[in-house]
C-alpha cells in the first residue's frame, strides 16, 4: 500500500478551516447512525439466500457497527448455521481493534458457531484477492474524491506536497486498472476519481451470485454524470431491491453536507421492483416502487431523485426530442458554445482595480439580474476567446433548497467569468435568439429537468447539456425573447408568463404545465397559484 497515504489515513493532523480532517476525507471516517444502520442491515437480511454456511465482509469496517446491526438482526438464523465467517478491513488499526470486540461480544451473546478474520490494511487491494467470496456485504465506503485540496497542500513543505501529490497520483492509477467501472466519464486536471463508487464496485465484486449487498453511498453516485458507466455496470450485475434517499438538509450525519442513499440488492440480474423511499428536508417520506428495468432504460440510468415519483412521470412527456447539447458544434444560426473560462484557483493575482475585461463569479450572478456588480478587471493580456460574446451565464453552485436552481443571465462582451459560472454564446451572434435561450433555460419545464439529474450543489453543464429541449425554429426562439425583456422590467407575472410561452413551445398542455409547476413548489415549498397560471394561460 502507499506508505504516504497510509499515514494520512490514520493522521488526525489538520488545518484549523477544515471541517474533516485530513484522515477523514482519505479514510472516510464517517461512521454510519443506528437510524440509518440498523434499517439497511433489515433490507439485507430479506435478500439472504440461507445456507448451512455463510461468509460476510464488511470492507470498510470502522468500529463494526454496521456488521453487529446484521448479526443482531439475523441472531436466530444465523444460531442454525454450521458455520460463520466474518471477515472486516480497515485501514485503521484502533477501528479494526474495536470492530472485532464488539462482533466478538455479540457473537458470545446470541452463541453464534463463528469466525471473525480482522484485516489492517488497504480493502481495495485486499479484496483483489477476494472476489465472489462472499454471501452478504453490508458496508459505509469513503465518500471523498481523490485529489489534493489546495487548503491542505498549503500546510505542507514542498517536498511534503510533491510526495502527497505523487502518491495520490499512484493511487489514481491503480483505481483506474483495478476497478475501471468507477472511473469517471472524464477528469478535470487529470482528477476525477470518487472513493465512494470504487468501493461499490469492490462490494458488489466481493459477492457471490445472489449475494446479499447493503450499502450507504451519495445520492450522486445514482445521479450525476461522471458515475454513468458504473451506473450501467450495477444494473447489469445487480438487482436493486430498496434505496432510501436522504437529503442533506436532514443532516442525518454530523458534519456531513451531503445527500445520500441507503441501498440493498442482490447480485443477480432479475426484472424486479424496488422500494424507493424519497424523504424530505423534514423528514416526511414518499414511497413507491419502480422496476429496475425503468431505471436502466432511461438515458442516463439515472434515479431522479430530487423530483418524485409525479416529476418521474410528467419527465417521461419530453422523451424523444433533441438535448440542448445538439445544438453545440452547430454552424446553423442556433448553433451554440458552451463550456467555463477562467480557472479561479490563485485568482487574485490577476485581478486589479481597473482594466478593460471586468471579472464576474458566480456569486454576483442572479435570474435575469446581478445582484452584485463586479469590482475587479483581469489583468491577464490573453482572454478567453468567449468573451468577445455577448453569452448567457449560469451559476455553478446553487443549492437544492433554493426555488429555483438554474440562476442564469446575460452579460455583455468583454466581461469575463471564472469557473463558478457556466457559459453559453451562439455561434452566429442574434440578441433576441440569446434572450430567447435564456427564456428557456430559465424556464419551469427545464428546472424540474435539471432538477430530475442533480443530487449536489453544483449545477453542472453535462447536465444541462442533457435536459430535453423543443424542436426550435429561429422565429421561435426569438418569440420568447419579448417574455426575457418582460423579466428584465419586472412586468407584473412575467416569469410565468415566459414559464408558459416556453411550456407551449414544448407543446405541453396546461395540466402537464401545472404538473410541473407542482412538482418544482413541492421541491422548494413554495405555495402554486394554479388559478393564476390557468388565467395567464389563456391569455397568451
Amino acid at each position: 500500500m502507499n506508505d504516504v497515504l497510509t499515514k494520512l489515513r490514520t493522521s488526525d493532523k489538520s488545518p484549523e478551516y477544515a471541517k474533516k480532517t485530513l484522515s477523514q476525507r482519505l479514510s472516510g471516517r464517517f461512521y454510519t447512525p443506528s437510524h440509518i444502520g440498523s434499517p439497511l442491515a433489515k433490507a439485507v437480511s430479506k435478500n439472504v439466500s440461507w445456507k448451512k454456511c455463510a461468509a460476510i465482509i464488511d470492507p470498510f469496517c470502522g468500529d463494526g457497527r454496521l456488521i453487529c446491526a446484521f448479526l443482531e438482526e439475523n441472531a436466530c438464523r444465523l444460531a442454525k448455521l454450521e458455520k460463520l465467517d466474518i471477515h472486516v478491513w480497515d485501514c485503521d488499526e484502533k477501528a479494526v481493534a474495536d470492530a472485532q470486540k464488539n462482533i466478538s461480544r455479540l457473537i458470545q451473546t446470541n452463541k453464534l458457531r463463528a469466525d471473525i478474520t480482522a484485516e489492517v490494511g488497504d480493502a481495495f487491494r485486499i479484496g483483489l484477492n477476494f472476489k465472489e467470496k462472499f454471501d452478504v456485504c453490508v458496508t459505509n465506503p469513503p465518500w471523498e474524491a481523490l485529489k489534493p485540496d489546495r487548503r491542505e497542500l498549503a500546510h505542507l513543505s514542498s517536498a511534503e506536497k510533491a510526495r502527497l501529490i505523487s502518491a495520490l497520483r499512484r493511487e489514481d492509477e491503480f483505481y483506474a486498472t483495478e476497478f475501471p467501472q468507477s472511473q469517471p466519464e472524464r477528469k478535470f486536471s487529470g482528477w476525477g476519481t470518487n472513493i465512494s463508487r470504487v468501493g461499490t464496485e469492490l462490494s458488489i465484486s466481493l459477492l457471490k451470485s445472489d449475494g446479499a449487498l447493503g450499502i450507504i453511498v451519495p445520492a450522486s453516485l445514482f445521479c450525476d454524470q461522471n458515475s454513468l458507466s458504473l451506473r450501467k455496470w450495477i444494473f447489469e450485475n445487480a438487482s436493486l431491491r430498496e434505496v432510501n434517499y436522504f437529503p442533506a438538509e436532514l443532516k442525518s450525519f454530523p458534519d456531513v453536507d451531503q445527500s445520500f442513499v441507503s441501498v440493498s440488492a442482490t447480485k443477480s440480474k432479475r426484472e424486479v421492483q424496488f422500494d424507493l423511499r424519497l424523504f424530505d428536508r423534514h423528514g416526511d417520506c414518499e414511497t413507491g416502487k419502480i422496476s429496475n428495468s425503468s431505471i436502466q432504460n432511461r438515458r442516463l440510468v439515472n434515479i431522479p431523485f430530487q423530483i418524485g415519483f409525479s416529476g418521474m412521470e410528467i419527465e417521461s412527456m419530453l422523451d424523444g426530442l433533441p438535448t440542448l447539447g445538439s445544438l453545440e458544434n452547430n454552424d446553423q444560426e442556433l448553433g451554440i458554445w458552451m463550456g467555463r473560462e477562467i480557472d479561479e484557483t490563485g485568482i487574485a493575482s490577476k485581478l486589479g482595480d481597473a482594466g478593460v475585461h471586468p471579472f464576474i463569479k458566480g456569486r454576483m450572478v442572479d435570474r435575469y439580474k446581478f445582484p452584485e456588480s463586479p469590482q475587479a478587471f483581469l489583468r491577464e493580456l490573453v482572454v478567453p476567446k468567449s468573451s468577445q460574446f455577448p453569452r448567457i451565464v449560469w451559476r455553478d453552485v446553487s443549492r437544492p433548497s433554493q426555488i429555483r436552481r438554474m440562476q442564469a443571465t446575460i452579460i455583455p462582451p468583454g466581461w469575463v467569468t471564472g469557473n463558478s459560472l457556466h457559459v453559453l454564446h451562439l455561434r452566429q451572434h442574434s440578441k433576441k435568439s440569446l434572450l430567447g435561450l435564456l427564456t428557456l433555460l430559465n424556464s419551469s419545464v427545464m428546472e424540474v429537468q435539471i432538477r430530475g439529474l442533480l443530487t449536489t450543489s453544483h449545477v453542472s453543464l453535462g447536465v444541462v447539456r442533457n435536459t430535453r429541449i423543443p424542436q426550435l425554429q429561429i422565429k421561435d426562439i426569438e418569440r420568447l425573447a419579448s417574455f426575457a425583456t418582460g423579466v428584465f422590467e419586472q412586468r407584473q407575472h412575467a416569469e410565468t408568463r415566459a414559464d408558459i410561452a416556453v411550456a407551449k413551445l414544448f407543446k405541453l398542455s396546461e395540466d402537464a404545465f401545472i404538473s410541473f409547476m407542482q412538482v418544482l413548489t413541492r421541491a422548494s415549498c413554495n405555495e402554486l397559484d394554479t388559478n393564476l397560471i390557468r388565467k395567464l394561460w389563456n391569455e397568451q
